[in-house]
């Protein structure tokens, strides 16, 4: 790595592994992990055993008295996302590893699923802040969402993701749009109210996988995308779902795609919100920049 932790930094990675989340991926960590050691790079793994772990570890490593020269996430969105909370506003990099169902940071940053780039990117990548989000003081790194694909997150049944994986997600979507329209809610967008049926908020271009939502949106950008869609019934939330698959969200008449620093959903208590791909609760929230960055293990 390189910057601004110098030529001797990341000689000593912590890896924190989420075993459920890559349980299908054995293969491809195993050999990840080869191309670090081959490349001198001394190797603490870690396996997480229950929600929470993650950021505790990372927490943890971040204020020791020996702390590593970069922590990697070995796990999916959910993995980094709790890794992130554990070291926002430390000088710790993070690195990734993808292992789980979208791996929406892997997409952004182009690295793919494969080992090769994967290990070539912590070893020789660049260390570069990015500007977090945050909402009612948890931190995120991509997305916060309010409305649709907060209830679809929270109908995803755990077992039956790590089984099916994408899969899931698809037939959790498809029971929530066959339910029919819900109520739509208000959106003050620095200051200026919106109605809308679903929002999602984004510091990545990138969504549910490589599908890109916010063409303007960048992680080193002090900025928010806000993506507002006011249409509520099924025919609006079908053509919605079909621009994303498309990557053409934002040439949607009807939506509105604003930069900001601060989202208030004041009044929705029915509005549920997911983080990073996680489910997080019902409304009413605050969404703003973080005070903190994040020094990210980036492509050079």
């Amino acid at each position: 790595m390189s910057d601004p932790h110098t030529e001797r930094a990341a000689r000593r990675f912590l890896v924190v592994v989420n075993p459920i989340a890559g349980r299908r991926r054995q293969k491809f960590l195993r050999h990840t992990l080869e191309k670090l050691r081959h490349a001198g790079i001394s190797l603490q793994v870690v396996e997480t055993e229950a929600a929470g772990d993650a950021e505790r570890i990372a927490r943890d490593a971040a204020h020791g008295e020996s702390p590593p020269d970069a922590l990697v996430a070995a796990g999916g969105d959910g993995t980094i996302n709790e890794m992130v909370n554990g070291i926002a506003g430390s000088p710790l990099p993070l690195g990734i590893i993808p292992m789980g169902t979208a791996n929406v940071l892997a997409n952004e940053l182009g690295i793919g699923r494969w080992s090769g780039p994967v290990s070539a990117v912590l070893i020789g990548g660049a260390v570069q802040p990015v500007h977090l989000g945050d909402i009612d003081g948890r931190r995120f790194l991509m997305m916060a969402g309010i409305g649709y694909d907060a209830r679809t997150v929270a109908r995803v049944d755990k077992e039956i993701k790590y089984r099916w994986g994408k899969l899931a997600y698809g037939v959790a979507g498809l029971m929530e749009w066959l339910d029919g329209p819900r109520e739509s809610f208000h959106a003050v967008v620095d200051g200026r109210s919106y109605e809308a049926a679903w929002v999602i908020v984004s510091k990545s271009r990138c969504y549910a996988g490589s599908y890109v939502i916010a063409p303007r949106a960048s992680l080193a950008a002090p900025s928010l995308q806000v993506c507002l869609m006011p249409g509520r019934s099924r025919c609006a939330l079908a053509r919605y779902l079909m621009a994303i698959g498309r990557s053409r969200l934002d040439r949607e008449k009807d939506v509105h795609i604003i930069e900001a620093r601060e989202i208030l959903i004041p009044d929705a208590p029915h509005a549920q919100v997911e983080i990073d791909g996680d489910f997080h609760g019902e409304g009413p929230v605050r969404i703003s920049l973080a005070d903190e960055t994040l020094n990210l293990i980036q492509p050079a």
